[in-house]
């Protein structure tokens, strides 16, 4: 969770999710000058059943990757399922929303460092593709990784080697 506990509770955790989410996507429309449509693909079914692949694919990684590490170093629990299974109908639907909104934020925030480090290296730095490519999934990983820090109780490990190794591997 990205928001601290009890700060925004409620409907509150929905807006926070939005912004969260929407500040990049405008900043992506005012950089583009309103052309993002050249960037992107429309999103159709087969997008959406690749999708729904590379996330179970993600999950996959990390569970490998924290059963991996678990012998080495001691990891946090996310305590999500401890909070939902005493909450009631309305706050389980709240976090629900605020979650699906939440994950389409992170996906922007690893997929926007990633557009722009590729783009940087490629044009500004003259740096082949594949390089630029690396440096911009190197990059956007570190932000995602880092990301996870407070929710993971500040586990160095945990997020950039368990939760950072996922992102890697399928962004």
């Amino acid at each position: 969770m990205l928001a601290p506990p009890r700060v925004f509770d409620g409907i509150l955790s929905v807006v926070w999710a939005l912004a969260f989410t929407a500040i990049p996507l405008v900043t992506l429309h005012v950089v583009s000058g309103g052309k993002v449509g050249r960037l992107l693909r429309g999103y159709g079914v087969r997008a959406f059943g690749l999708s729904l692949l590379f996330g179970i694919a993600t999950l996959m990684a990390s569970l490998a990757m924290a059963l991996a590490m678990r012998p080495f170093a001691p990891l946090e629990p996310n305590r999500v399922g401890d909070v939902l299974a005493n909450a009631n109908a309305l706050a389980v639907s709240i976090f629900l929303v605020r979650t699906s909104v939440q994950l389409v934020g992170e996906e922007v925030v690893m997929v926007l460092p990633l557009l722009a480090v590729t783009w940087f290296c490629t044009a500004r730095m003259c740096i082949g593709r594949r390089g630029g490519l690396a440096m911009g999934i190197a990059v956007s990983t570190l932000l995602f990784s880092a990301m996870h820090l407070p929710t993971y109780d500040w586990n160095v490990v945990q997020c950039f080697a368990v939760i950072g190794t996922a992102r890697h591997g399928w962004c």
